[in-house]
């Protein structure tokens, strides 16, 4: 095998086990193996690909170097959604929530306390999680609790306390 299909097949599989690796998360009942998982996840995907081995040019002239590509300018930093009501125990979420996320960023944490079952959003979509504990702005809990469905969440959505 070359050189350079090893290096592919490698990549491939790497993929595939980060892939399984994100779609376990959920299920994994211990934060600090979550955590530990999480920041696994991370420094591999941050990890770039093999570089393929490039074959040697035959004695060609040289090419011209290619123009330089303009740099586009850096995203501007999202900003924390404002609550939408002062209501007790009750909060938005900061940021996205994907259906593979631990760690779900409030803008007023001190409203949630360990042991609380959430409500993200409301009707069919809701999904109800346990708060484990809190670190930060962030909740960290067992997602798709009482029956629910772990689910993407926009930034802006309701939480909700709910026992």
């Amino acid at each position: 095998m070359s050189q350079e299909a090893s290096a592919g097949s490698r990549d491939q599989r790497v993929a595939e086990l980060l892939e399984a690796a994100r779609r376990a998360l959920p299920y994994i009942n211990d934060i600090a193996v979550q955590m530990r998982l999480r920041s696994a996840i991370d420094a591999v995907a941050a990890v770039p690909p093999a570089p393929a081995a490039a074959p040697q040019p035959a004695a060609a002239a040289p090419a011209a170097p290619a123009p330089a590509a303009p740099v586009p300018p850096p995203a501007p930093a999202p900003t924390p959604a404002a609550p939408q009501s002062a209501e007790a125990g009750g909060d938005v979420l900061a940021w996205d929530l994907a259906a593979d996320d631990m760690e779900i960023a409030v803008s007023h944490p001190s409203r949630f306390r360990p042991g609380q079952t959430i409500a993200i959003g409301e009707g069919p979509t809701q999904e109800r999680v346990r708060i484990r504990s809190i670190m930060g702005s962030r909740l960290l809990g067992v997602r798709g609790v009482d029956g629910t469905e772990i689910r993407d969440h926009q930034k802006g959505r309701r939480i909700s306390v709910v026992g």
